[in-house]
């Protein structure tokens, strides 16, 4: 549920700046140099300005608990779901989807995406493992409980 939590923040950060870059290209007035060059992936765009509270608290941490971990993985998203640990790794025509057992670290399944995409973030939402590929504008939707494939879908710019 965390997970999907997240998703949708970035969705309504996402929809909150495409509202305020609308607003800005059709306001009047000069256009700075910054205006002028393309934006050619999500890397190149402005955060959201974040206001600052001093009531916010701020938190010390340190960890209680150390576990096992393929130190071969190239760990892009973590999400740990009705007591399951779910992996998605990222390199170049090496990227899988796994579940992990959180307590031994060994690998309990895994499948591979095909070809080349380098896998990115994971989500889980109503039984199914949603991935997306950092250059590639593919994602992936699986079975969570049997990784078999369900869906795909494309997007525009990268995933993170």
């Amino acid at each position: 549920m965390i997970a999907c939590s997240g998703l949708l923040a970035v969705a309504g950060l996402v929809a909150a700046a495409a509202a305020r870059m609308t607003a800005a290209d059709d306001s009047p007035g000069p256009i700075s140099g910054a205006a002028l060059v393309p934006r050619r992936t999500n890397a190149d765009a402005t955060p959201p300005l974040v206001p600052f509270d001093a009531a916010t608290p701020r938190l010390a941490v340190r960890p209680l608990e150390a576990f096992p971990h393929d130190t071969s993985a190239f760990t892009q998203g973590l999400v740990l779901h009705d007591g399951r640990l779910f992996e998605s790794t990222g390199l170049e025509a090496h990227s899988e989807v796994r579940e992990v057992d959180a307590e031994t670290g060994l690998t309990q399944r895994r499948v591979t995406l095909s070809g080349t995409p380098f896998g990115e973030g994971l989500a889980v939402m109503q039984r199914r493992l949603y991935q997306l590929t950092w250059k590639g504008g593919r994602g992936f939707v699986s079975d969570a409980a049997s990784f078999a494939p369900v869906d795909s879908f494309s997007f525009s710019g990268e995933g993170w």
